[in-house]
């Protein structure tokens, strides 16, 4: 068995943002995975996808599909929802 996962950073209004994503072999793994990490991790994502922590900053993830896409450290929230629709998009084509 094989997951692939890589990390990137980026800047966006003088924050660095990180972005994780993580490809498992398929839907079942990945949505296992994306639940766990959400209840164990980050259980404030219990009832969204996006939202404010206590030091400001913003966390954003979703699942589409084998694909797990986590933003940590930005600096807005719409920042987050581009960049995973931006993901979103590249992966269907």
């Amino acid at each position: 068995e094989t997951t692939h996962a890589v990390l990137a950073k980026y800047l966006n209004k003088g924050k660095q943002s990180i972005l994780l994503l993580v490809n498992y072999l398929n839907n079942k793994k990945a949505t296992k995975a994306y639940n766990s990490f959400k209840q164990q991790y980050l259980p404030e994502l219990k009832s969204k996808n996006i939202v404010k922590m206590e030091d400001g900053t913003w966390v954003g993830c979703r699942l589409e599909g084998d694909l797990i896409s986590i933003v940590f450290n930005a600096a807005e929230e719409e920042w987050i929802k581009a960049l995973l629709n931006h993901i979103n998009n590249f992966k269907k084509s």
